[in-house]
């Protein structure tokens, strides 16, 4: 039997865990990880660093990423659910989601706590970028990092450990993911992403006029990226057979969406076009990339289901990446203040910029991978059902 045969008699690759979702989760966690090491510190870094720097620009584009792929993730075992309903009820959704995200969480939370007490001097400006993190123990702090609600106020957001915000917003939107359902099932998917770009939008612009900035930088616009990564879901699970030219061509013409959303982007980012007509540019921006995200995940299921080894899918089921992506979130949760005690205790020796970028560049950023490892290890790994990378790549074909 040819290979397009035998696809189109196989379940589709959105049908169970996706190696290749994996592997993109860890490649945009690493590019975070450049993101954040790169910022650390300006100046006379030389023409290579303010090279890299300038390419390491767009961490924040990251963000819609992850929250596409979480909603097409969660919304991966519902497709297989004959009522479209969440797997044992509301309850036991929240408890998994709960007991997947907040150990990891609330272990960061407490490392960053416990370096701060063991190294007072860390709780005072330095001139650095971890000022940004400071006060770090305010009382406002702590509790409403405890709670999640920190990206609820700029007074919060990026304090501790500046990335967090984003689990606060994701972790939020986990419990409107049984309304986004309903709704689906009540009217349908045209529903579900106008509701959720209507609502998204609606609540971002609205406390953007009402001056609450803070807000809006939490991102209510993200749920609208969510319900297009569930919809993501539910197409990619959809039979492909060969020679049906409508499905087919469409998810072969998505393929250079993510390049063209990652050119928009930059290109907008020197232009500003958007922001001086005033319109809130990253919240666009956001959404052009999670459309980039939700094409390129579509793609690359049905090139799986199809049994095409086309250069993407290699790329995202290397080992090294599916092993990256498997501890993807550890990573993501401590990187940021390790890089910025790196540069503090560097600074505190006299070292020059140029050195202290580089440093943290070449030597810090594989120390984070390294620690983020004994984490995932210590803590992550006892709290996720997802395949280990080593039985994933033997797996592959």
């Amino acid at each position: 039997m040819g290979v397009g045969v035998v696809a189109a008699n196989r379940a589709p690759a959105g049908a169970s865990f996706q190696p290749h979702v994996e592997g993109l989760r860890g490649l945009a966690a690493l590019y975070v990880v450049m993101h954040h090491a790169t910022l650390q510190v300006f100046g006379d870094i030389g023409t290579v660093g303010h090279v890299l720097q300038t390419v390491c620009l767009f961490g924040h584009y990251a963000v819609p990423l992850f929250i596409v792929v979480s909603g097409y993730c969660l919304m991966l075992p519902v497709t297989k659910s004959p009522d479209g309903r969440l797997r044992g009820g509301f309850r036991n959704y929240l408890w998994r989601r709960a007991r997947r995200i907040l150990p990891p969480y609330y272990a960061a939370v407490a490392l960053v706590i416990s370096v701060l007490l063991l190294i007072p001097s860390l709780q005072q400006p330095g001139g650095t970028r971890w000022d940004d993190a400071l006060p770090a123990l305010a009382p406002g702090v702590v509790i409403s990092h405890l709670l999640l609600i920190h990206n609820f106020s700029l007074q919060w957001l990026a304090k501790l450990d500046g990335p967090m915000w984003s689990v606060a917003t994701e972790w939020q939107i986990y419990f409107l993911m049984p309304l986004l359902l309903f709704i689906r099932r009540r009217w349908g998917w045209a529903l579900v992403i106008g509701f959720g770009f209507l609502v998204g939008y609606g609540l971002s612009i609205g406390f953007l006029v009402a001056g609450v900035p803070g807000v809006m930088a939490a991102g209510p616009h993200f749920l609208g990226l969510f319900a297009l990564g569930m919809l993501a879901a539910h197409v990619a699970v959809q039979p492909v057979v060969p020679g049906r030219s409508g499905l087919d061509a469409l998810l072969r013409r998505l393929a250079p969406c993510l390049l063209f959303g990652v050119v928009f982007v930059a290109i907008e980012h020197k232009l500003h076009f958007l922001a001086d007509r005033g319109i809130p540019e990253r919240i666009v921006l956001d959404s052009v990339l999670g459309g980039a995200t939700a094409a390129l995940l579509l793609y690359c299921a049905q090139a799986a289901a199809m049994g095409e080894r086309v250069l993407v899918l290699r790329v995202l089921e290397q080992p090294r990446v599916l092993a990256l992506g498997s501890m993807s979130y550890s990573l993501y949760l401590i990187h940021d203040p390790l890089f910025a005690f790196q540069n503090r205790a560097m600074l505190a020796l006299g070292l020059g910029q140029r050195m202290r970028f580089w440093l943290i560049v070449l030597v810090g950023i594989p120390l984070a991978l390294g620690i983020a490892q004994l984490f995932w290890l210590l803590v992550e790994r006892r709290f996720t059902s997802r395949p280990r990378a080593a039985e994933v790549a033997v797996a592959l074909p």
